[in-house]
């Protein structure tokens, strides 16, 4: 068959068309790229906007003056390709670019570059952890602070239920923006107990964390907070100077105190010049309790400690065992208290005999106190000189457990958050504290990366080649007779 010119003008018109198309395709995908290299523009199709910052991060992020490294401790590609440590990596990318350049990002393989894990020797920094630097100290991330997880009772196997990236990675900017890193102790000696959780919060609070023994050791003058939790020994009268000489000198304390503790003498009758005093019961709560009955959730007052929360009314705080804590006045002298968590009026407790922390039954019997009880009380005492206000404060709290590993780790719970917000708050950075909720990854959320990028491959290259497609066809039965 012998070919017309038209038809060879057609030809060529075509094939010129088609080149084009291509050629814009390409470009396009060439530019997309660069834009997500640089700016990090990633689609983000998760359900709850994994990788979306929220504006108190954005807020931050823009008015940033210090410049920070973060250091990725691994090889960039294996941790970009990740299952975890990529959902981490896109976040890291868009602190870089939210940032305006204040924030570096750098990854170092610790098997090529040993040296590295040397460079803070008194600290443990594993492999594909995080290293945060600048401001007036560094900060470093281990890759299990920054997903919440929870046990399967089919697999008994730990499964990731939550991102808290944002959370730890704010919050520590914000401490080491301050250019201060508290010093907390927590107090050994009387069997106490701290859970890995409570240990991994504190630190991820950009704080500097300590033990101490009160028998043998004086409380140093740059303590910011003391913890003391679920002791099961008493306190010496020794001990008791040195705890009380802090205190007057305005110091804070966070006192978990339970119903698994025995009669302490010595530390109860201590505590009476605070205002308060630990009932010897269980409280129980009908209306308010998630599994068992004393499993209580208590209700959040208007206290400033509890301000930060307020936002998070979706979450519940759990507060297993808790015992009522008896205010014996709201002010003397220069000591005032306040209520922080309360139950409902529909609440009673249990009393229990001797140091057992037991009770026979959880049905509500005559002689049982009844009705709102506190599990959460704020004491402070305060001074003033001309202008000057010191303060110094100790947090109440009747149930230990609530900061269990657990507890701490269940994604809808609020119990994370609220230790977090107590631990700024009684280190005097309240301000510097943001409360934001883990980004929830069940559902197959680990997956939705590749279908954002699978609908941008869709957008971007299949439906421009088939338009051409299409319109070639079209073309070709339009003019095959000419």
């Amino acid at each position: 068959m012998k070919t017309t010119g038209k038809q060879k003008h057609y030809a060529a018109v075509s094939a010129a068309f088609t080149a084009v198309v291509i050629a814009a395709v390409l470009v396009l995908n060439l530019l997309a790229g660069a834009a997500e290299k640089r700016f990090s523009l990633t689609l983000d199709m998760t359900g709850d906007s994994l990788y979306a910052l929220s504006d108190e991060t954005k807020e931050f992020l823009s008015n940033m003056t210090e410049d920070f490294t973060i250091t990725v401790l691994g090889d960039e590609v294996k941790f970009s390709q990740g299952v975890r440590t990529g959902v981490i990596n896109e976040i890291l990318k868009r602190y870089r670019s939210a940032s305006g350049g204040r924030i570096a990002l750098q990854y170092v393989d610790t098997y090529t570059n040993p040296g590295i894990l040397s460079k803070y020797p008194d600290e443990t920094i594993e492999e594909n952890g995080l290293l945060i630097e600048g401001g007036e100290g560094h900060r470093t991330v281990s890759m299990s602070e920054l997903f919440g997880t929870q046990t399967s009772q089919a697999t008994l196997k730990a499964q990731i239920t939550d991102c808290r990236a944002e959370q730890v990675l704010t919050s520590a900017l914000l401490k080491l923006s301050a250019g201060t890193q508290p010093e907390v102790y927590l107090v050994e000696g009387h069997g106490e107990t701290y859970y890995d959780g409570m240990v991994s919060r504190i630190q991820s609070g950009s704080c500097r964390l300590s033990r101490l023994s009160l028998l043998t050791e004086e409380i140093p003058q740059t303590a910011a907070l003391l913890i003391i939790s679920a002791p099961k020994a008493d306190f010496s009268g020794e001990e008791l100077q040195r705890l009380d000489a802090y205190l007057r000198s305005f110091g804070n304390l966070i006192l978990l105190y339970g119903s698994d503790s025995p009669d302490l003498p010595n530390l109860d009758r201590y505590l009476t010049e605070w205002g308060v005093r630990f009932e010897k019961n269980i409280i129980v709560d009908p209306a308010r309790y998630v599994g068992n009955a004393v499993q209580i959730s208590p209700m959040l007052t208007k206290a400033q400690i509890n301000e930060n929360c307020a936002a998070l009314s979706d979450r519940f705080l759990l507060t297993p065992g808790a015992r009522a804590i008896e205010v014996l006045w709201e002010s003397q002298g220069k000591r005032e208290t306040e209520p922080v968590l309360i139950t409902g009026d529909q609440a009673y407790a249990k009393s229990y005999a001797g140091d057992s922390g037991l009770i026979s039954t959880v049905d509500k019997e005559p002689g049982d106190q009844a009705g709102v009880m506190n599990t959460g009380v704020l004491a402070r005492s305060y001074d003033v000189s001309g202008t000057d206000l010191s303060v110094g404060s100790i947090l109440f709290l009747s149930s230990p457990s609530m900061f269990s590993d657990s507890l701490m780790d269940t994604a809808n719970l609020l119990n994370d958050y609220y230790f977090s917000n107590a631990l700024s708050y009684m280190t005097g950075g309240a301000a510097d504290f943001v409360t934001i909720p883990a980004r929830n990854m069940k559902d197959g959320a680990l997956n939705t990366v590749g279908a954002g990028n699978g609908l941008l491959f869709f957008a971007v290259v299949v439906l421009p080649s088939g338009a051409v497609l299409l319109f070639g066809l079209w073309r070709w039965l339009s003019r095959r007779k000419l």
